[in-house]
């Protein structure tokens, strides 16, 4: 019975030392994937950090595009206000021009002598 016995307490010392290499081979993977956890939380937080920066950039182009549509509408408004005044002005000359009667402009006499563009001193 006491071989019985020996190999029985082999057996388990056997089993004891199959779990602790077990519980330690259990340790070194957990302790590397605490390790990649923490790096990945690293990511995470770097990636945070640029999520706000982006939203600061969105934010400061979502301005610059309002003041140039802005800026744009001026401008056409002015574009529009310098038409109408030039049709406007167009208008005037025409009318002054078809209540006077005369449709031609009056040419003064050269008779080929260019002085009488320039009077003499």
């Amino acid at each position: 019975m006491s071989t019985a016995l020996a190999q029985r307490i082999d057996q388990q010392k056997a089993m004891l030392q199959n779990a602790i290499i077990v519980s330690v081979n259990t340790e070194e993977i957990g302790q590397s994937t605490l390790a990649t956890l923490d790096g990945q939380r690293k990511q995470i937080d770097g990636m945070s950090v640029n999520l706000m920066k982006t939203d600061e950039n969105i934010s400061r182009s979502r301005f610059l595009l309002r003041a140039i549509k802005r800026n744009e509408m001026q401008i056409k408004c002015i574009m529009i206000l310098i038409i109408v005044l030039l049709m406007l002005s167009i208008a005037i000359v025409i009318y002054v021009k078809m209540s006077t009667g005369s449709s031609s402009v009056p040419v003064p006499p050269n008779n080929g002598n260019i002085t009488a563009f320039f009077p003499a001193p």
